[in-house]
């Protein structure tokens, strides 16, 4: 039976690593558009995996060899070492960043097992975010008449890109991504329809690679993606106020159960709006406070023990309090307890 080219790509690539690497090959996985059955004019995307850092500019040098004398010239080869694959909310490959475990999940094992399948993390909004960024502004330099150099031969790269953004979308909401196009795009249209009738139906359409045909597309995503991904003071911030005791609150929608309470240690201005939407953003809902007696809450500084108001407060918070329509109730519950003149102490 004849070996079709990307059956040829992959088992020259795998009789390869096991002849050089040995035993100190771990895995080898293939992810991408390459492995999407019926795909072409694609790259082929293979991620080597050794067990040991030994000698990188060897293991390099074996696997430049390669890629120089593959006849196919759409090869993009990735070497990480398994010490590398540690948490998956720091792990990136190349600029992909770290929610890119998830699709890796999905690769296509040639070798060994595939160290992603068992990796869960929560904290990817950064990474996609400055995934869709990069490509949002290489399609801007594009559309000013910028040269940009890019690797991906694939001849339909922009609608390539659009899937990309759209499925880093979909990770971020905690949604199964879409290899397929036409499947991507139906499942995201059905979820968030920011594309009017007209705009699905051009972008099912093009047939050509030029940029101003994917401009728009490119624009509403990029939007999309700030509103849903980064925290907005004015959407995230509320007041709710148990008896004499008024809190700030940062209300992660994603994380309502998972409450952070901020004890401050000495009282002062009450300024600690980017504190509050930093540790939502690692994924809680963030409670601060404000003893009786200091700015809302009522009362006189310690006149009495402020303790007993705030364990009524956690009572409250576990059995479940509504926020201007927002239900929150705890499954988990963290005090971070400050004092000006110390570190954090976690309790």
């Amino acid at each position: 039976m004849v070996k079709t080219a990307r059956q040829s790509v992959e088992s020259c690539l795998l009789a390869l690593c096991i002849d050089k690497f040995f035993s100190n090959l771990f895995s080898l996985l293939q992810y991408g558009s390459s492995i999407i059955k019926g795909s072409k004019n694609t790259d082929y995307d293979f991620l080597v995996i050794l067990e040991n850092k030994i000698n990188p500019e060897k293991d390099l040098q074996i696997l430049k060899d390669f890629n120089f004398h593959s006849p196919n010239k759409k090869i993009d080869l990735q070497l990480v070492y398994k010490e590398e694959i540690t948490n998956p909310n720091y792990f990136s490959l190349d600029a992909h960043g770290s929610f890119f475990t998830e699709i890796l999940k999905r690769a296509k094992v040639l070798y060994g097992p595939n160290p992603f399948e068992d990796m869960s993390g929560e904290n990817y909004n950064v990474s996609i975010l400055s995934r869709i960024q990069n490509y949002i502004f290489r399609a801007r330099q594009e559309m000013m008449g910028v040269f940009v150099e890019r690797k991906d031969s694939n001849e339909m790269y922009h609608q390539k890109k659009i899937k990309n953004i759209m499925n880093d979308i979909f990770i971020y909401k905690g949604e199964e991504i879409e290899e397929n196009f036409d499947k991507c795009l139906l499942k995201f249209q059905n979820k968030f329809k920011i594309f009017n009738k007209s705009e699905i139906d051009r972008l099912y359409k093009i047939s050509t690679n030029d940029i101003s045909n994917y401009i728009n597309y490119y624009e509403k995503l990029y939007s999309f993606a700030i509103k849903s991904i980064i925290p907005h003071s004015d959407l995230s911030f509320y007041r709710y106020k148990m008896d004499k005791v008024v809190s700030e609150i940062c209300v992660n929608d994603k994380y309502k159960d998972k409450i952070l309470i901020l004890l401050d240690g000495l009282p002062s201005i009450p300024k600690n709006r980017d504190l509050l939407q930093q540790y939502s953003s690692f994924g809680f809902t963030v409670f601060f406070p404000r003893y009786p007696g200091t700015w809302e809450s009522e009362g006189k500084f310690l006149e009495d023990n402020p303790i007993p108001a705030i364990e009524k407060l956690l009572v409250e918070i576990k059995r479940g309090i509504v926020v201007e329509n927002i239900k929150i109730s705890a499954k988990e519950i963290y005090f971070i307890y400050q004092l000006r003149w110390v570190s954090w102490v976690i309790y």
